[in-house]
């Protein structure tokens, strides 16, 4: 006899297939979990605090006045200068160490998971801790690859091996204090890209720098982060 037991993955694929014979719009189902959907629109936003994966990524979350310090050890660490580094924190955190995004396609690839939120990209906020949430019970170390983290908002695939890629380590260490993790992950992150990096950040080469940090030379992204740096330089970050 064949065996019956649904997989994880077969078990959301149906759960789609029955929403859309329901003629559930795809527009709906594209942007939430099957399950979240089935269960209705609170799965998901009551986070077991004592369970391994709870964060809080609210974004009440404390923001961190130490940017300006900040900026100044991390540009003796990687070389970049702290206009750079302070525009970077506060335009992809807004000084908020506990700071989160997440990338389900990157899950899609890391995990080798097709069905998991097919057609999206990125989420944010409530769905980001939903998809997170869910992605964690399933495959720990490529939801944290998957994950943009922190103050910087890196992604768990530079940032995993830091912790031995040990997945109860890293949520462990980002837990306990984010603003150290968000430095060492930012630290490694430009140590990976190289000298190459430093040298266009202190160039103001902003398209070419901005590309590889951010994925795109985006003309809104470039015009924020050179405002801030002009804060930073005019002393009023």
């Amino acid at each position: 006899m064949q065996n019956m037991k649904l997989s994880e993955k077969n078990l959301r694929n149906l759960i789609r297939e029955v929403l859309l014979s329901e003629k559930i719009s795809m527009d709906i189902l594209q942007n939430v979990n099957p399950l979240a959907y089935l269960l209705g629109n609170d799965w998901g936003d009551d986070y077991d605090e004592e369970s391994e994966s709870y964060i809080d990524f609210s974004p009440s979350s404390h923001v961190d006045t130490n940017h300006a310090a900040r900026a100044t050890e991390l540009s003796q660490a990687t070389g970049i200068k702290p206009s750079v580094i302070y525009a970077i924190e506060k335009k992809e955190s807004a000084h908020r160490p506990s700071a989160f995004a997440f990338n389900p396609r990157l899950y899609r690839k890391y995990a080798d998971d097709n069905t998991f939120y097919p057609g999206v990209n990125s989420v944010y906020g409530k769905e980001a801790q939903r998809a997170f949430k869910e992605a964690y019970a399933m495959n720990p170390s490529a939801a944290i690859m998957a994950g943009a983290w922190g103050l910087y908002q890196v992604l768990g695939a530079t940032s995993l091996r830091l912790y031995g890629n040990d997945a109860e380590r890293f949520i462990a260490a980002f837990k306990d204090n984010p603003v150290e993790h968000s430095k060492k992950s930012f630290i490694a992150w430009v140590e990976k890209r190289g000298q190459s990096f430093v040298d266009l950040t202190n160039d103001n080469k902003h398209a070419s720098w901005v590309s590889m940090y951010y994925g795109a030379p985006k003309s809104g992204y470039i015009n924020d982060i050179k405002k801030f740096q002009s804060e930073w330089e005019s002393g009023t970050a």
